[in-house]
């Protein structure tokens, strides 16, 4: 199954790129995405009403997205009556995570393309500071009575959109069965199990980390667990204090 349209600009450009998407930004479908906070759209499952038909005003994200093209059937669990909703490519994963990310900055879609490069970089060089200078950055657009309004959403839902837009494995809120992750992050050499904290100390999430044994689940994967605790502060509204540990 192919788009003509982008088959036809890869021949006049000569190159790849993100052609479909191009075409038709769904700008009304990421405001509706940014005002209810939703961002955990890899593996979306639900019954057979996904695929009926609503008014715009009722019909839930997750539908609208399928009915749109945004959203595509992974897998069907036919025994219960189950599907399970993903992006259809690359393409589509990735301009929707950059113009969410832009959404809940309240910027322009091109303003992180370069910050996205960077963190990449620092991730790979393990340099966690610079990693917390950029994420500050990431924050430092967005209004302030907003992010009060919806601080702990926008604190999380900014991490995973950002580290998800620059290709990487992240899982937000894992549970074990001492508790929950808040995130877990994966990279080629490391997982880093990272605990936030609103307006408390970055030891006390690592400490919470070590005594709920979060990292013990991924001991055995051939990669360096490191637990990080970060404190982020909803008066600046920026990473106040951090600190990492080998697991």
């Amino acid at each position: 199954m192919y788009n003509p349209f982008s088959i036809l600009n890869l021949f006049f450009h000569s190159q790849f790129s993100n052609f479909w998407w191009e075409t038709g930004t769904p700008t009304f479908l990421i405001r509706r995405l940014q005002q209810k906070f939703e961002f955990h759209l890899e593996s979306f499952t639900g019954g057979s009403d996904l695929f009926e038909s609503y008014t715009l005003d009722s019909q839930d994200n997750a539908s609208l997205l399928f009915q749109t093209g945004y959203l595509t059937i992974k897998s069907v669990n036919k025994e219960l009556g189950l599907y399970t909703l993903g992006y259809p490519n690359r393409e589509v994963k990735d301009a929707m995570y950059r113009h969410l990310l832009g959404a809940f900055r309240h910027t322009t879609t091109t303003q992180s393309q370069a910050l996205f490069a960077y963190i990449k970089l620092a991730l790979d060089r393990n340099d966690l500071a610079e990693v917390v200078q950029h994420i500050n950055t990431l924050f430092s657009t967005i209004p302030h009575q907003i992010f009060i309004q919806n601080r702990e959403a926008y604190f999380h839902s900014i991490l995973h959109i950002t580290f998800h837009a620059i290709g990487l494995f992240i899982q937000s809120e894992v549970s074990t069965s001492k508790g929950r992750i808040d995130t877990v992050l994966h990279t080629k050499d490391r997982i880093f199990i990272i605990e936030l904290k609103l307006d408390e100390t970055a030891s006390s999430a690592l400490d919470q980390i070590r005594e709920k044994q979060y990292g013990s689940p991924f001991m055995d994967q051939g990669k360096e667990v490191v637990a990080v605790g970060i404190s982020f502060s909803s008066e600046t509204r920026e990473v106040v204090e951090w600190d990492a540990q080998p697991y």
